[in-house]
């Protein structure tokens, strides 16, 4: 077992307590929601949270839960389609507005299929309060857990963030 010795453990701590994030990003919860799409052209509505837990140099590190609702526009189809996703976002500030991006995986139950990816995007605010909006590209890569083959899956979201 290695040792940490103590002052650089100070140095590491002082490091990342002293990155400065715009204000934009000072609150640790954000309520996020938007349309977009997913697999190309499912049209699909997205609710998230996301809590802050931590900061890596300049950067702000957050947590980010979201579950969405997307409608297969072909005849056949029984109902929406259910995703359960999670990332991990790396946020920080380029001039007025933030950009974020990050690792994330998605599940849709039922279907078995899992998806592994990366979001990112801007973030800007309303005014100085705490709404703001958000824009986000994706590209995933999707295989079933039965077995199969994979798919490369491209999308985007538009909506908007709450701060508290």
């Amino acid at each position: 077992m290695t040792l940490v010795p103590m002052n650089a453990l100070k140095i590491a701590v002082s490091t990342v307590t002293t990155a400065r994030l715009s204000p934009a990003l000072a609150q640790s919860m954000t309520l996020w929601g938007g349309m977009g799409t997913d697999a190309y052209f499912v049209p699909t509505a997205t609710l998230g949270l996301s809590a802050r837990v931590g900061q890596l140099g300049g950067a702000q590190v957050s947590v980010r839960g979201t579950a969405g609702l997307g409608v297969l526009p072909i005849p056949d189809a029984t109902g929406p389609l259910t995703l359960l996703a999670a990332d991990v976002l790396f946020s920080g500030a380029t001039g007025p507005l933030n950009a974020h991006g990050g690792p994330g995986v998605a599940f849709v139950p039922g279907v078995s299929a899992v998806l592994v990816g990366v979001a990112g995007g801007v973030q800007g605010r309303f005014g100085q309060g705490a709404w703001g909006w958000f824009a986000e590209g994706k590209l995933r890569y999707a295989f079933s857990t039965a077995g199969g083959c994979g798919l490369v899956l491209p999308g985007a979201d538009l909506g908007v963030r709450y701060r508290f």
